[in-house]
């Protein structure tokens, strides 16, 4: 992973620690233009092309991860997302580990 990818993808992983711990909102925590995955991948009509959560689950949009009933929940008006948002942080955690295994030189495999 290029720095520039793995700098987007902690930025990312900082984010969604901010909307568990309550310091950024559920409103802001949807919006792409927060995330800094977003920001970097998604240009034009190549939407989520090379992204890492794209490579991940072959979809555009964070469709396939936590994200998305983290989203249709705050659309439907829950007030309870934590549990939703750290299902998401632990997914990008666990990319991040997968795909900079070289940062957790003792974890096991």
């Amino acid at each position: 992973m290029d720095s520039v990818t793995k700098k987007a993808l902690q930025g990312s992983i900082e984010k969604w620690e901010k909307v568990v711990s309550g310091e950024i909102s559920a409103r802001e925590a949807t919006n792409s233009i927060n995330c800094p995955l977003c920001r970097l991948f998604s240009k034009g009509l190549a939407l989520c092309i090379s992204c890492p959560v794209w490579e991940d689950t072959c979809l555009s949009e964070c469709k396939g991860t936590p994200f998305v009933e983290f989203s249709r929940a705050w659309l439907d008006g829950s007030t309870n997302l934590t549990k939703l948002a750290q299902a998401e942080l632990d997914y990008l955690k666990n990319l991040y580990k997968k795909l900079c295994p070289e940062d957790f030189p003792n974890a096991s495999a």
